[in-house]
């Protein structure tokens, strides 16, 4: 029997990588900063009321930032410390992460003189957490440097992204945003090499992550406690859960991207042990998170399906007989049970909203593995079933090989 697959769903996956932009990543620690003047460096004295200042900023920052990113940009760009304590990096990097992650999605909220691409900030950041690196070796360890390497990861990880969806721009070619880093570090080296990878900077982000997750406190204050006993938001502190999570979505999204079908494979698998990890730490009061993570760990595991059985899989009216087909159908039924899950704890987080675009994506989602796993059920009832609840979703359903099946 050949496979059914939904009309229109087939266009609209090829056009789901190009698409899809991160719009979910978590507001962290960071830091405002307003973008300094080429040259400027001039050493200030940071004071007590200053840090707590920056804090305040932050935090509102970062309830902005869930909101609406673009009138958060204002506040991260705030103040710039020039010559701050080692607390201040992870925090001022962050800022920056934030900043160029908005203006990837609209560059138009960039000020005149200020970099429109996000590169550029990415750059910056790492400037400033090699910067971190240099004075805590120096002798100024704290018990908030795993922040640094988490900072250090996430910006990594971005700019690996950014290598591959904008490869005519490079950040010596962007607007330079001033900093303070000789980057005499390997990764500070490593990215201004010409003819680096992304997945040389995956894999020093990968080290970087490693330092952070190892590190992390036992005893972090839950979410519900952070900022309980004061007027404004306090600037909250991820969790393990949620930093595996983050970075789990954020390496997926570049393996989607890579051109070796091998190296997608070993990177979507990364990613999943990354998601793997962050259900095992997870708070009984983070269900946003359970949320990222479990719609997460189903898109992995459908991306994985190529390699197990082929990349034109959905169209082998052949699937059923295909060595790994059983193994795919476990994979798929894993899929399904994540999604089914994510769909319930959405319907918690958000009882009232009407369905958004994070929430279509998922029912998208849902579909696609319904269908993948009919078409992997020898059983003729149970397959019948799928295919009924795919029309329960909406899904019109048309034979492998209809033109129309193409044409939507």
């Amino acid at each position: 029997m050949a496979p059914k697959r939904p009309l229109g769903l087939a266009k609209t996956k090829k056009e789901k990588v190009s698409k899809r932009q991160r719009t979910d990543l978590q507001p962290e620690d960071g830091a405002s900063a307003e973008q300094p003047e080429a040259g400027v460096g001039a050493p200030v004295d940071v004071t007590t009321d200053d840090w707590e200042d920056l804090k305040e900023l932050f935090s509102r920052a970062q309830v902005a930032l869930l909101d609406d990113p673009a009138t958060a940009l204002p506040l991260f760009r705030g103040q710039n410390p020039r010559e701050p304590p080692t607390a201040f990096f992870a925090l001022y990097a962050d800022a920056l992460i934030h900043s160029g992650h908005i203006i990837g999605i609209n560059s138009e909220v960039a000020l005149e003189g200020e970099p429109d691409s996000p590169l550029a900030y990415f750059e910056a950041a790492l400037d400033i957490v090699e910067s971190g690196a240099e004075k805590a070796n120096a002798g100024s360890q704290s018990g908030d440097d795993w922040k640094l390497h988490y900072s250090w990861t996430k910006a990594l990880v971005l700019l690996a992204r950014a290598k591959i969806t904008q490869p005519g721009i490079s950040g010596a070619g962007a607007p330079s945003i001033s900093t303070v880093s000789s980057s005499s570090t390997l990764a500070g080296q490593l990215r201004r090499t010409p003819g680096s990878s992304s997945e040389d900077l995956l894999s020093i982000a990968v080290e970087h992550y490693n330092i952070a997750v190892s590190h992390i406190p036992q005893n972090l204050p839950s979410r519900r406690d952070q900022g309980a006993e004061h007027d404004i938001p306090s600037i909250r502190t991820p969790s393990k859960s949620e930093i595996c999570c983050t970075i789990g979505t954020l390496v997926f999204d570049v393996a989607e991207l890579l051109p070796s079908s091998e190296r997608r494979h070993h990177w979507t698998n990364w990613a999943v042990e990354a998601f793997e990890d962050s259900r095992r730490h997870l708070g009984l009061d983070e269900l946003q998170v359970e949320y990222n993570l479990t719609k997460g760990h189903g898109r992995a595991l459908l991306a994985l399906l190529p390699d197990l059985l082929g990349e034109d899989f959905d169209e082998d009216p052949n699937i059923l007989s295909l060595p790994e087909a059983p193994k795919a159908r476990i994979e798929v039924e894993n899929a399904l049970s994540l999604f089914d899950r994510a769909r319930v704890i959405s319907s918690t987080l958000r009882p009232n909203s009407r369905e958004n675009d994070d929430d279509e994506e998922l029912h998208n989602l849902l579909c696609e593995a319904l269908l993948y796993l009919a078409n992997l059920t020898e059983d003729n009832e149970t397959r019948d079933a799928l295919f009924s609840r795919a029309r329960e979703e909406g899904v019109t359903l048309s034979e492998s090989g209809d033109e129309s099946d193409e044409d939507g």
